[in-house]
Order: C-alpha cells, then sequence, then structure tokens
C-alpha cells in the first residue's frame, strides 16, 4: 500500500534504518511540495514494481521538458557474497543521458 507524503509534517517513517533519518526527512518532503506544486500529484511512496503507471508519466514529463531519458542496466557479473545485507539492486545502476 503506497504511503503518502507530507511535506507539512516531515516524517522519518520508512529511514528508520538509517543512521540519519531526521537529516533524510527532509528529501521525500521537498519532493512532495515540489510534485505537488507544479504538477497537482499527491507524492507517495510504494514499491516500483506497484506504481508502473506512475514510473511512466514521470519518465514522459523527464524526456518532454528536459530531455532526460532513465533506463536501468544490469550488470552481467554476480553480486558478491558479503556478511553485511545487500540490496537487491546492488547490480543495477540508472543511466540518464
Amino acid at each position: 500500500m503506497p504511503s503518502t507524503v507530507d511535506f507539512n509534517t516531515v516524517s522519518t517513517v520508512g529511514l528508520e534504518s538509517s543512521p540519519v533519518p531526521a537529516a533524510l526527512a527532509g528529501l521525500p518532503a521537498n519532493e512532495a511540495r515540489y510534485f505537488k506544486n507544479k504538477f497537482d500529484h499527491v507524492f507517495t511512496v510504494e514499491p516500483a514494481s506497484k506504481a508502473k503507471s506512475t514510473i511512466d508519466w514521470v519518465h514522459r514529463i523527464l524526456k518532454e521538458e528536459r530531455d532526460i531519458v532513465i533506463r536501468l542496466v544490469r550488470s552481467k557479473r554476480r553480486a558478491s557474497r558479503s556478511t553485511t545485507s545487500e540490496s537487491p539492486l546492488s547490480s543495477t545502476r540508472a543511466v540518464c543521458r
């Protein structure tokens, strides 16, 4: 279920695992304010697999307004095993052109 980011009341929800959650909390709040003011869009956070239409919409805006194209490039090498927890996207990077 998506979580709405409230830019009036900055929250650290979802940032509990960070060593500096209070410092990071302002980032989604700033994004939420920008999207609300520019596009009248309520900024929500949810897994990318469940937000395909929103991701496509943002990609279209970036392409049309800024000529920015984002594509994911998967590394062919396998991520090394580690005792620390790694992101499942550790072998994926975003490329802008």
